[in-house]
């Protein structure tokens, strides 16, 4: 009946929340922008970010905090792509002219893919 007797004598504002305030955060906004600047510079796992942490600042975050953190500071995580060092600059372009081949050339083409591959295959033509 709490919510019922705020609600009548504060209107729609005695609906909010009345949470407690939270703790004060352990790394202050200077290390947080310095942590962002470095891994901005490089790649690494949420539990490396978790080691940096640790390491320069002595603070001990959980893996979810200091995701919450880099959330935060509008940072997003992402599975790499991993790239073909053989692909040549133009492939875009070399893929676009064999549709163009006539029937009077011959392209033979064997694809050799029996499982999903988690690393780029390479298809032959001859």
């Amino acid at each position: 009946m709490a919510i019922l007797s705020r609600l009548l004598q504060e209107g729609y504002k005695g609906l909010i929340p009345r949470c407690p305030r939270k703790d004060p955060s352990k790394m202050s906004r200077d290390q947080k922008a310095a942590l962002k600047e470095e891994v901005i510079h490089g790649q690494y796992t949420t539990a490396q970010v978790v080691d940096i942490v640790r390491r320069e600042y002595g603070i001990e975050y959980t893996m979810k905090r200091v995701w919450v953190i880099l959330n935060s500071m509008g940072m997003r995580h992402a599975k790499p792509y991993p790239h073909d060092k053989r692909r040549p600059g133009n492939a875009e372009n070399i893929l676009k002219n064999l549709g163009k081949a006539s029937m009077q050339e011959s392209i033979t083409g064997f694809l050799d893919e029996p499982a999903p591959q988690t690393t780029a295959n390479t298809v032959r033509l001859w």
